[in-house]
C-alpha cells in the first residue's frame, strides 16, 4: 500500500454525555472519509480507538471498517496504565 496523505481524527474524549447519541461523530466521520477518498484520492484507511469506546467502534462499522486485531496495540499511559487500542481498517 502507498501512503498518499494521512487523515487524523481525533474525538472529543471526555465530553458531555448530552452530545452523544446526536450523530455528531458520525456525520463528522462521514465528512472526513468523503474528503479523504473523493479529494485526496486515499484508498486505504486506518482508524483506532480504545477498547472501551463502544460508540466510536460503531461509527466505525457503520462506514465499513473492519476490524484488524493484528494491528492493535498497546500504549503506555500515566499513572502506569496501559492503553489498548483496537485497529479497524478498509482497503489496501
Amino acid at each position: 500500500m502507498t501512503i498518499r496523505s494521512v487523515l487524523i481524527m481525533r474525538s472529543a474524549g471526555g465530553s458531555p454525555v448530552a452530545l452523544g447519541g446526536h450523530g455528531y461523530a458520525t456525520e463528522s466521520a462521514r465528512a472526513a472519509l468523503d474528503q479523504a477518498v473523493n479529494s485526496v484520492g486515499l484508498t486505504g484507511i486506518i482508524s483506532y480507538t480504545s477498547a472501551e469506546n463502544r460508540r466510536s467502534q460503531a461509527v466505525m462499522r457503520r462506514f465499513g471498517l473492519v476490524r484488524r486485531p493484528l494491528l492493535d496495540f498497546f500504549q503506555g499511559i500515566e499513572g502506569g496504565r496501559t492503553w489498548n487500542g483496537l485497529v479497524q481498517a478498509v482497503g489496501d
